[in-house]
C-alpha cells in the first residue's frame, strides 16, 4: 500500500504544484505547501487512491479478488441463499 500511496501523490504533486506556483511564489515554504496540501489530501482520500484501489485489486489483494471474480457457467448470485 505504501508503494502504491507514493505511486500516487507523486504525480498529483507534481501537477499541483507548478499549478500553485503563481500563488505561493516568494511565500514561506510553511505557507506555500498549505494550499498544496489543502488540494492534494482530498483528492487522495476522494479520487486518486479509490480508483487505484480498484484498477489494481487483483494487485493488491489477489485471494480476495478471486472469491469475488463469477465463475464461468454459474449464475452471478449465489443460490444457496434463497434457501
Amino acid at each position: 500500500m505504501a508503494l502504491l500511496s507514493g505511486a500516487a501523490v507523486y504525480p498529483l504533486l507534481i501537477i499541483l504544484i507548478p499549478l500553485f506556483e503563481p500563488v505561493t511564489l516568494g511565500r514561506p515554504v510553511w505557507v506555500a505547501v498549505l494550499p498544496v496540501v489543502a488540494v492534494a489530501v482530498p483528492m487522495m482520500t476522494w479520487v486518486v487512491m479509490p480508483l487505484l484501489n480498484r484498477v489494481l485489486a487483483r494487485w493488491l489483494e489477489p485471494a480476495r479478488a478471486a472469491d469475488v471474480r463469477p465463475r464461468r457457467g454459474l449464475p452471478s448470485h449465489d443460490a444457496r441463499a434463497r434457501g
